[in-house]
């Protein structure tokens, strides 16, 4: 399989997936190695491709309609930080879709 072929593969998988996909299982289902998947996916993100990179996998974004989200920032917080900006997005009025 060609790079460009095994990344078309890679965004289907993430795509289709409810679940984090790991780089091992996708590797495994590829038949490359986890160090190429890595690879791929950072040249899939460096071509636009919204893919997050989570503790259990990766994940690919959904695009957003029509006045959804459309700048993602990473933060790092602790269980008390992310409470309290749950509850601010709470106060100035963000509900559950």
């Amino acid at each position: 399989m060609e790079a460009h072929e095994r990344r078309k593969e890679i965004l289907k998988k993430l795509s289709r997936s409810l679940e984090p996909v790991t780089g091992a299982s996708l590797a495994a289902a590829l038949g490359v190695t986890r160090q190429v998947i890595v690879t791929d996916i950072a040249i899939l993100r460096a071509k636009g491709e919204a893919i997050i990179a989570t503790p259990r996998g990766y994940v690919k974004w959904p695009e957003p309609k029509s006045g959804g989200v459309t700048k993602l920032i990473a933060v790092k917080h602790s269980y008390e930080e992310t409470e309290d900006e749950l509850l601010t997005m709470v106060d100035c009025g963000r509900r559950h879709r």
